[in-house]
């Protein structure tokens, strides 16, 4: 968290270079800052309650007034925080969309390029139920399946009933597991990888590479390319993919 409260300093004008504060004095600093002032913040991605707790404790109840903002995928947190409004799923026509041109790269809008697919991609996307992450990681792994309709049923048979009675987190997790385990072995242990980096750590790309090639993950299969050209091709599938 001290990681959390120095960016929302930083953010709000205030550079902290202090190492030694910890949390509470943190806190006690955006209170300060705040105490006065009319502000309006937006966080992202709040996960438990006994840290959107934390973070209420850092943001003042003022007579100027204020606005907060926080997005959450887990409803607890969100009836926590007060007022919540559940987000609506894509429609069908906006989840055709969003599959089209991740997949095609086209702006034929709601209209698949290929005909013979159209009816496939229908069953997958029930399946997704208009959840834009579960859309978006179906439409990296079809990408790499060309344009082949039985490949194509084989993706929509092995995510079995989806999210289409409802957004269920098991099911989710076993569409991001049929793409994760589609990824080729080497593909699989590189990604893996960046589990050793903080969440939203900026990691660089040839930092990145060259801890791959010193963890062995990097095989010299290409006649004619060195480890970091080899590297650089797995970071490429990777994004590719993502």
């Amino acid at each position: 968290m001290r990681k959390f409260f120095k960016g929302l300093l930083y953010e709000l004008g205030k550079n902290v270079n202090d190492e030694t504060l910890d949390e509470r004095q943190l806190i006690d600093q955006v209170r300060k800052f705040l105490q006065m002032k009319r502000y309006f913040i937006v966080i992202d991605d709040i996960w438990n309650v006994s840290i959107w707790h934390m973070i209420r404790c850092a943001l003042p109840d003022n007579i100027c007034g204020y606005i907060i903002i926080t997005t959450t995928r887990i409803f607890k947190v969100a009836e926590q925080v007060g007022g919540a409004y559940k987000m609506k799923p894509l429609c069908l026509d906006s989840s055709r969309k969003l599959l089209y041109r991740r997949i095609f790269g086209n702006d034929e809008k709601y209209k698949c390029p290929d005909e013979h697919l159209a009816e496939v991609s229908d069953r997958i996307l029930k399946k997704c139920a208009g959840v834009p992450l579960a859309i978006i990681t179906i439409a990296s792994l079809l990408a790499n399946r060309g344009r082949n309709k039985m490949e194509w049923y084989e993706v929509c048979n092995s995510i079995g009933t989806g999210l289409e009675y409802g957004l269920d987190i098991e099911n989710m997790r076993k569409i991001l597991a049929y793409s994760y385990y589609d990824l080729p072995s080497h593909l699989r242990t590189c990604l893996l990888y960046l589990s050793v980096f903080p969440e939203d750590y900026i990691i660089a790309k040839f930092r990145l590479i060259w801890m791959w090639i010193a963890e062995g993950f990097v095989q010299h299969e290409v006649q004619g390319k060195g480890l970091y050209e080899i590297g650089e091709c797995y970071f490429n599938e990777l994004i590719n993919k993502s």
